[in-house]
């Protein structure tokens, strides 16, 4: 097998489709806009389990991507090569990036966005996969606290469900087929690197459960560590049974029984009837228009998607709809973006703390404007919200809500990005929404179990028991005269900002999206206020940074922990990815 490594020092790589579309003995032509290194890596792919790969995959039949591991994103590109689609590629990465975490920043139990491009009928499809709340929970406000062994901090996940329904709808490879990387990787093992120290780190957790500890426990009774070959057999088994019998397994088995049995046994509430009765949540995305694009993210009611339209539309009523430079070069530009970058929180942190909800406060204070999710996605409610962000009353709304902000649950999340040589699209944004393997440690057959029950204590009491939560993931598809130019989603704390910016610096100015990953931005904290916003050491001058401060804007010295990943597709049909995962991109091409 031959292919070709890749590093370079803008870490861009494009590939035109007119080269797709070449025989396939003929060698694809991959266009690098910067300087590269070519080798032979015959060897040192001989077993890519156990070696690092890249967080980009292309070829002539398309590009993969996803944050930190690199060999489901090899999965997902190879699926392209046997004539899978996006929605094919996309998931099988998906499943892999799972394994390789052992559950612990995002689990066959989590929660999931998808959002679909479908190049036949040109439409794009959302996917939300929510979290459910168990009906027999009522009294949601005196869930057990972080750490408590306690069935009740889980709840109901649709994960396999969406995964069989978006495959079914879409895909074109069998079922089994983008399961069996996953299958592998649990089977045969990977080698550990930096998971390792994961485990270290909560091993009080993770033994304390006799299922859990055999997980991470090595064959001569020792905790995995780095280098070992780490295998889990029980999660294959489950992913096996998946593969053949399908979701069903997971919400009507032998896994979805022991499920119940568990959770109960330790004082949960989650019933045979939660999971059989689940409903994957098909919707219209939301959608607006900036100039000539068409932006579209996940569809109510997850706030995500409505943040995401709602700022796009106060962008355009702001200067930085015709602004002529950058953001970062204009203190004016700059405080207007992050007021416009903050309406979001309101709507997303708020319910976190209080029975209060956002909609009746800011309705108290301007009741003039409807506040109701429907109408946020409008361009007539953005501009009244744009006037009265430019007033003084809106920074006491700000206070109000926003001030103090008691530190939020941590969450991990993870993306895959997918195009394939027909330019179907797909984009995923999956999660376990706890930090690693949560506070309980509870395993069911090698899948691991979220605690992120007690982090909804209060959307549970406004939703009410057996509802479905309202998740803040916003995977994003943008289209430039009706066809594909841009797939992308962002994760950690940056989920909203950091996907502003990036989409903004793309459709505004037409930039790589290496070009924006490379351009200073500023960054949304969410620890001790909400208020001030993180920049970086350096980068912004002293006249910007001073600029904003006078207008009322506090900016905090922040060490950037954002990651966010983009596709592009040019005006030459060329595909430009960029992964940020540790600051850095790294492509492969075979």
């Amino acid at each position: 097998m031959e292919c070709i490594c890749v590093s370079n020092v803008k870490n861009e790589i494009t590939l035109g489709k007119a080269s797709m579309k070449k025989t396939k003995e003929s060698k694809m032509i991959i266009i690098f806009m910067v300087m590269i290194l070519t080798c032979s890596c015959k060897d040192e792919i001989e077993d890519a389990r156990h070696v690092e790969l890249r967080n980009m995959a292309i070829s002539e039949h398309g590009m993969v991507a996803g944050l930190s591991e690199g060999w489901p994103v090899r999965a997902g590109i190879e699926v392209l090569k046997e004539g899978g689609n996006a929605i094919d590629a996309v998931f099988t990465t998906v499943l892999a990036q799972i394994v390789m975490s052992a559950g612990s920043a995002y689990t066959f139990a989590g929660t999931m966005s998808l959002l679909y491009y479908d190049a036949t009928t040109n439409r794009v499809y959302s996917m939300g996969v929510p979290w459910r709340y168990p009906q027999e929970e009522n009294d949601p406000l005196n869930l057990p606290p972080p750490g408590s062994l306690d069935g009740r901090t889980a709840l109901v996940s649709g994960f396999m469900r969406g995964v069989e329904e978006a495959h079914q709808r879409f895909g074109v490879k069998s079922f089994s087929r983008i399961f069996a990387p996953a299958i592998d990787l649990a089977e045969n093992g990977f080698k550990l690197g930096s998971l390792a120290y994961e485990i270290e780190a909560n091993w009080n957790i993770l033994s304390r459960l006799p299922e859990t500890k055999k997980v991470f426990t090595n064959f001569n009774g020792s905790r995995y560590k780095e280098g070992d070959l780490f295998k889990q057999p029980e999660l294959a088994k489950t992913l096996r049974n998946v593969a053949a019998k399908g979701a069903d397994y997971m919400f009507t088995g032998a896994w979805a029984q022991k499920f119940i049995n568990t959770l109960r046994s330790l004082g949960g509430k989650v019933t045979y009837n939660d999971l059989v009765s689940y409903q994957v949540n098909w919707n219209e995305p939301t959608n607006t228009t900036f100039g000539k694009f068409d932006i579209y993210s996940a569809g109510l009611p997850a706030p995500g998607g409505i943040n995401l339209i709602e700022a796009f539309n106060l962008l355009e009523n702001s200067q930085l709809g015709d602004a002529k430079k950058h953001y970062s070069q204009s203190a004016d530009l700059l405080y207007q973006f992050i007021k416009i970058s903050r309406v979001g929180s309101f709507f997303t942190i708020f319910p976190y703390r209080s029975k209060e909800t956002v909609e009746k406060v800011s309705a108290d204070m301007f009741p003039h404007i409807n506040f109701s999710k429907a109408s946020r996605q409008n361009k007539e409610t953005a501009l009244l919200i744009w006037e009265k962000i430019k007033s003084k009353e809106w920074n006491l709304l700000e206070q109000k809500l926003l001030n103090p902000i008691l530190h939020r649950h941590t969450g991990h999340t993870n993306i895959a990005l997918a195009v394939d040589e027909d330019r179907n699209v797909a984009v995923v944004v999956h999660t376990i929404n706890t930090s690693g393997w949560g506070r309980t440690g509870i395993f069911i057959d090698g899948v691991s179990i979220s605690d992120i029950g007690i982090a909804h204590r209060y959307r549970m009491y406004k939703i009410g028991v057996g509802g479905y939560a309202d998740d803040d993931l916003n995977p994003v598809i943008i289209l430039k005269n009706g066809s594909p130019f841009l797939v992308c989603g962002a994760t950690g704390t940056g989920l909203h900002s950091e996907t502003l910016q990036h989409i903004y610096n793309i459709i505004k100015f037409d930039w790589e999206p290496q070009q924006s990953q490379n351009t200073i931005r500023f960054y949304e904290p969410i620890l001790k206020t909400h208020l001030p916003h993180g920049i970086p050491d350096s980068g912004f001058t002293s006249s910007v940074i001073s600029g904003v401060k006078n207008q009322g804007q506090p900016l905090e010295p922040t060490i950037a922990n954002q990651y966010w990943g983009g596709i592009k597709i040019n005006a030459q049909d060329q595909l430009q990815g960029s992964v940020c995962p540790y600051l850095i991109s790294h492509v492969e091409g075979y």
